[in-house]
């Protein structure tokens, strides 16, 4: 049977990007048995920035992890355009971000914002190619004065603009965020966000973000998936409506305060599991 004849007899469409379906995961350590994630179905569209916001240990980084292809679910199935996620890698369509930048230390700027070509592209005019889109977003970034810098010459918020560069450097379909901002200073913070929707504007990339903030989750994302306490399930499915491009004094009109309002409220339900 085709891959898109399971997926239609599934009644899954393979029209988004990514489709998260019926996905599980259970973690055994000894004799202990940890439910991470219980039946979560998503979809995300190609193009769009998709927030994933729960209490601490819902399992949100699991599930990206698995989405990305790093872990496989205890049960269900991540599609990547129809295609499962673990055929799907072989093409690498994801670009990573952690909240720890994970710089090597005896590494310059641009250097460590090319590692990954170093490492995936043998052919030397690719990598070229690569090397010019990973300076380029360094500058856009406000780095290009520190391309020959070590990462102690950075502060926290630019060594996590040079792993945002590093990320999209490779030219991702997809950029999984890890909280790459929950180190960081509140001022440092919005700054970077303001960064990282221009980044988004400007590359199509679709993105899929984890966070705890939900001031963050709303002023991102065109959709947040609420989840709930271990093991995590999808809550809700809150789009947000807010137009773009967004400023940062968009959080202080009636309808981001509503927003964060109903996000709040479901995260107090999540809570209850």
């Amino acid at each position: 049977m085709s891959i898109a004849r399971s997926l239609a007899d599934a009644g899954i469409t393979t029209t988004a990007l990514i489709t998260v379906d019926g996905v599980s995961m259970t973690f055994r350590e000894g004799t202990r048995t940890v439910h991470a994630l219980e039946r979560i179905s998503l979809t995300v569209p190609r193009g769009q920035f998709i927030s994933l916001l729960g209490p601490s240990g819902c399992g949100k980084s699991t599930l990206l992890r698995i989405v990305g292809g790093l872990l496989r679910p205890t049960q269900g199935q991540v599609w990547l355009e129809g295609e499962p996620v673990g055929h799907a890698i072989r093409r690498r369509p994801f670009g990573f971000v952690f909240q720890d930048p994970a710089l090597l230390p005896w590494r310059r700027v641009l250097a460590n914002a090319t590692l990954l070509q170093e490492i995936v592209y043998r052919d030397r005019h690719d990598r070229d190619q690569h090397v010019a889109r990973a300076k380029e977003y360094l500058e856009l970034m406000g780095l290009g004065a520190f391309l020959d810098a070590y990462p102690r010459e950075l502060s926290g918020g630019m060594r996590q603009r040079v792993a945002i560069a590093r990320a999209l450097a490779i030219a991702p379909q997809i950029l999984l965020m890890d909280e790459p901002f929950g180190a960081l200073d509140a001022i440092t913070r919005d700054r970077l966000n303001l960064d990282l929707l221009t980044l988004w504007g400007r590359t199509g990339v679709t993105i899929m973000f984890v966070t705890h903030s939900i001031h963050e989750a709303a002023f991102l994302s065109d959709v947040v998936y609420v989840m709930t306490a271990r093991p995590g399930r999808v809550l809700a499915r809150v789009p947000v409506t807010i137009p773009r491009p967004r400023a940062l004094d968009v959080q202080e009109t009636p309808g981001f305060v509503h927003l964060v309002r109903e996000l709040r409220g479901l995260l107090d339900r999540g809570m209850e599991g």
